[in-house]
């Protein structure tokens, strides 16, 4: 977890304004002894704060790491650095420190939530108790109804029996109850013709990401993989505009095409394995080259009516031109997460890999993967 690191920033905002240690201790009213040792992993007087926050023109938040950018920054780091951890309960302290440190973000909160629930049962009871906190904390606080169900969701699975219906009982009866439609059926029945074919667009996406985005059941055998993701290829190549895959969808296809190699290696199908790795090595760049906050389109405006996915903060930009946050989050819909195909190739557990790991054209790939990861989750 990164730690309140001031010395980082003070470097990189001198270095940003071409400064010298002597030139900044001058503007400061300090020695260049005093800058030298900030750089070095000294603490500022604390009243000096708003002096160095005034100058570089941030504020004192953003100088101490606490800023929302500080924050999504320890949040990706969370999300490199626990599969470096082998140990799976090991995974869950380490995350929960990040739980503890951010109570209100809910993606990291779902986050711990989903690592308990995939413990093994004898395991899971150590943190029953940490995963009914973070289910009452989101059912209380949050207001993002992804989230909300996820939470639920993971209670049901793995509460005991006494308790499964005070669970069971706050899940939505059925897809069409979700709230969402029920307001989109309320805003038609009262007249409100564009709001409520509005939240029809948006609703098409979320059942469209939900059904996408399903936790498959495929593990261990490589056939129903590799069925089920050429499925969802299908699905993407329906969207296709002018033969083109809309962008928002270019990291899903990526992925899709990446866990199809997986399992046709699997299968002993390795010329079509190698086939599926490069082309989602070449569309996994295309994602890459694309900047994170850039709206792209999801598909046909029929279907989805001109809303734009905005990549890397899972929310959307609405036709009138409003963001708004979207329920359904799928990492490899909105996020670039550069690491990842490094990991699974890399990673022991991926069997599908073992007949092909020596090879030298695997070892080209796993070279490609590397080149893609940020510096900072190779130290």
């Amino acid at each position: 977890m990164r730690e309140l690191k001031i010395y980082e920033v003070i470097l990189r905002e001198r270095k940003k304004k071409n400064m010298t240690q002597e030139a900044l201790a001058e503007a400061l009213g300090v020695s260049a002894q005093a800058v030298s040792n900030w750089e070095r992993g000294g603490y500022p007087d604390i009243t000096m704060l708003p002096a160095i926050a005034n100058f570089f023109e941030i504020s004192v938040d953003e100088l101490m790491g606490n800023d929302m950018k500080s924050q999504e920054l320890d949040e990706s780091e969370l999300f490199y650095a626990y599969r470096e951890i082998e140990d799976v309960r090991g995974q869950i302290e380490f995350a929960t420190q990040y739980y503890r440190k951010y109570p209100k973000n809910y993606r990291i909160a779902i986050f711990v939530s989903n690592l308990i629930r995939d413990l093994p049962q004898d395991e899971r009871k150590r943190f029953l108790p940490l995963l009914r906190e973070i289910t009452e904390r989101i059912i209380s606080e949050c207001p993002g109804g992804w989230y909300r169900q996820n939470a639920i969701r993971n209670m049901c699975a793995v509460c005991s029996d006494d308790e499964y219906e005070k669970w069971y009982a706050m899940c939505p009866e059925s897809y069409s109850a979700i709230r969402e439609e029920v307001f989109e059926e309320r805003l038609w029945v009262q007249g409100k013709w564009d709001e409520s074919r509005l939240w029809f667009d948006k609703n098409n996406l979320n059942i469209l990401l939900h059904f996408m985005s399903r936790k498959d059941r495929n593990l261990g055998s490589p056939e129903r993989a590799t069925a089920w993701n050429h499925a969802l290829i299908g699905i993407i190549d329906s969207l296709k505009i002018n033969r083109e895959i809309p962008p928002a969808w270019l990291g899903k296809y990526a992925d899709l095409h990446f866990g199809a190699a997986c399992s046709s290696f699997g299968m002993g199908k390795i010329e079509e394995g190698y086939d599926l790795l490069e082309k989602s090595f070449v569309l996994h760049e295309k994602w890459f080259e694309i900047p994170c906050g850039t709206p792209l389109d999801v598909g046909d405006a029929v279907l989805f009516g001109g809303i734009k996915a905005v990549k890397g903060k899972g929310c959307v930009l609405l036709p009138d031109g409003r963001y708004e946050s979207h329920v359904c989050f799928d990492p490899a819909f909105w996020l670039e997460e550069r690491n990842s195909l490094y990991y699974a190739l890399t990673c022991k557990n991926r069997e599908w890999f073992d007949g092909v790991r020596n090879e030298d054209r695997f070892k080209v790939y796993v070279e490609r993967a590397k080149a893609f990861c940020p510096e900072s989750t190779l130290n």
